[in-house]
């Protein structure tokens, strides 16, 4: 369903097409993300302290079900803080695939 936004010049809502810097999130998607943002429901999924595994649940279980809606293996899932991380992480899975096509030089992190 496209997204709409209030305009300033038009008397009617119009689609909004300027989604490289933010974009808006379906109610669906702010209602299951809710209770991740009050005080019992966020933590560091990589923690080993009782708000990460409670946090690391809540991945998981996301996880599952993109993996369900992609049909895919729940491991193949990987979730990034924004397009230049999955852009990367593309080109890198892609140029380790072809490793043997053309020589990568890897930068020492």
């Amino acid at each position: 369903k496209p997204v709409m936004a209030a305009s300033a010049v038009a008397p009617v809502a119009v689609p909004y097409l300027d989604c490289n810097g933010t974009t808006p999130v379906y109610d669906e998607v702010r209602a299951a993300m809710l209770p991740c943002f009050d005080a019992s429901g966020f933590g560091n999924p990589s923690s080993g302290h009782v708000y990460g595994a409670n946090a690391k649940r809540k991945v998981d279980n996301a996880r599952s079900q993109v993996a369900s809606l992609l049909e895919c293996d729940a491991n193949d899932v990987v979730f990034t803080s924004c397009g230049t991380e999955a852009d990367t992480h593309a080109i890198w899975g892609a140029a380790f695939r072809a490793k043997d096509a053309f020589h990568v030089d890897m930068p020492h992190v």
